[in-house]
């Protein structure tokens, strides 16, 4: 430095130039690190934003697919078992003219209920009540002698004394064994066995029958055995499937669930 300009005794002294240099360099590096801090902060809270939005957009789809899932298993609950009957009393008129009158009677009594609860069912699905109760099943007893009257062997047996169920779970067990019965009346052959077993602490009821040739068991890729398990499964229960010959279902309810969503009796 010019010592003409340091002895002059004009301008602050170096010390002060040095520490104000200083400060600027520190001011500098500081704006930096609040600028750095900031933008990551930015960019965790876009990344936050996106992961919320991302989550929300997956509990709509599977809110939406559970949905589908629910309204596909209702219309197949009401409609399968019931195009099962008309289908085969149709043939019944076709083909056996001694019977025709009572079989277009029976066409048209099923006709008539599963408009009925077809109707039922999208009102509730168009009101948008996901927890009204789905049309009920015909009893126990009724859907026994019905499907008799079909032309489809039916031996019900039960052991144990019969409890009393939620309407959840009758419902459920009434959809299973309509379910069942009708399967057994489309792809099996011979007589259904039909057995309840009223335990201590839960019941479990077996239909099986043998597959008619080149029927498909197991799973398969139908709505009616996975909309069965969502039932069972929902009551607290589970179904279990045997596929080999004959081939079997058996769903398992038990009486704590049961009792704890209301009373009700499968008869």
């Amino acid at each position: 430095m010019d010592p003409t300009v340091t002895g002059s005794g004009f301008g602050p002294a170096p010390w002060l130039l040095g520490i104000g240099l200083l400060a600027a360099c520190a001011v500098a590096v500081l704006m930096g690190l609040l600028r750095r801090a900031e933008l990551r902060t930015t960019a965790l809270l876009e990344e936050r934003l996106d992961f919320v939005r991302r989550d929300q957009e997956n509990r709509e789809r599977q809110i939406a697919g559970a949905e589908r899932s629910r309204i596909s298993g209702e219309l197949h609950d009401v409609l399968g078992h019931s195009l099962t009957v008309i289908v085969a009393q149709a043939r019944v008129a076709q083909f056996t003219p001694a019977r025709t009158a009572s079989a277009l009677e029976v066409i048209e009594e099923t006709a008539r209920t599963s408009l009925r609860e077809l109707r039922q069912t999208l009102r509730t699905l168009q009101e948008g009540h996901a927890d009204a109760p789905s049309p009920a099943p015909a009893t126990a007893d009724a859907l026994a002698e019905r499907m008799r009257a079909l032309g489809l062997a039916v031996d019900r047996r039960v052991q144990g004394e019969p409890r009393r169920l939620g309407p959840d779970s009758e419902l459920a067990l009434g959809r299973f064994l309509q379910e069942g019965l009708t399967n057994a009346l489309r792809h099996g052959t011979g007589r259904v066995d039909w057995v309840e077993d009223w335990r201590d602490d839960l019941v479990a009821i077996r239909l099986s029958n043998h597959a008619a040739r080149g029927a498909r068991t197991g799973e398969g890729t139908g709505l009616g055995l996975p909309a069965m398990r969502r039932r069972i499964v929902a009551v607290g229960g589970h179904l279990d499937i045997e596929p080999d010959d004959p081939f079997a279902v058996v769903a398992t309810v038990p009486y704590a669930t049961a009792a704890s969503r209301g009373a009700g009796a499968v008869r």
